[in-house]
């Protein structure tokens, strides 16, 4: 997925509906996790699912602990799972 493509299914509103998580916190979420990276491929979104239950010892070690829930809602939303 391109990053105009990232962009935009960001603020899909239809992301609410499996997040529970407004615009702009997904926004937000998605420039801590995605940065400056021009393109995210499925196994890309796979990996940093892992990484998030890694806690204080994966790649998101900064991320406070709802940072990191709310991360794994929109991630698990975009590789289309249901939890």
């Amino acid at each position: 997925m391109e990053k105009g493509s990232l962009n935009y299914k960001l603020r899909d509103p239809e992301m609410y509906r499996g997040t529970e998580l407004g615009e702009q916190r997904r926004t937000e979420l998605g420039k801590k996790m995605f940065g400056g990276e021009d393109y995210v491929k499925k196994s890309d979104l796979e990996w940093m699912d892992k990484e998030l239950d890694q806690g204080k010892w994966g790649k998101f070690k900064e991320f406070s602990e709802r940072d990191r829930l709310d991360s794994k809602k929109l991630i698990r939303k975009m590789l289309g799972e249901k939890k």
